[in-house]
Formats: structure tokens, C-alpha cells, sequence
């Protein structure tokens, strides 16, 4: 229901800008599961705690990045 919402919003809204959406969606999945997925190919240490943090960090990382706070 929540997608369905969104979409109609944005075929309403004269002003959103689509492709900025898809990319920061694209750029929070890489930051996200990026580091998780190469880490645990070549570190041998890498553990589920480590993972989960990372992903965390990663997320929040590019949420700071997406709200503008960093590219100031």
C-alpha cells in the first residue's frame, strides 16, 4: 500500500526528480551491503557481528550523505 502511495505521488508531484530517488536508493544498497560483501569474501575475520555493524554504519552513512549534512 505504502508503494502504491508512493507512486502516486510522484506522478502527481510536477517537481520530483525520479532519477535523484533511484540513485540515492542505488548508492544506500552499495553502501550498505558493498563493504559486508567484500570484507567477507577476503577477510577471514569478518563475523556476523561485524557484518551487521558495517551494514548499519554503511546505512546511516548514506543517509547523513543523502540529507545533505556532509556535502556542506
Amino acid at each position: 500500500m505504502l508503494l502504491v502511495a508512493m507512486a502516486v505521488w510522484l506522478a502527481i508531484d510536477k517537481q520530483a526528480d525520479i532519477l535523484e530517488y533511484v540513485a540515492y536508493a542505488w548508492a544506500g544498497l552499495g553502501a550498505t551491503f558493498g563493504p559486508v560483501m567484500l570484507l567477507s569474501l577476503y577477510w577471514p575475520l569478518m563475523n556476523r557481528v561485524g557484518a551487521v555493524a558495517g551494514m548499519l554504519a554503511g546505512d546511516y552513512g548514506c543517509g547523513l550523505a543523502a540529507d545533505g549534512r556532509w556535502l556542506v
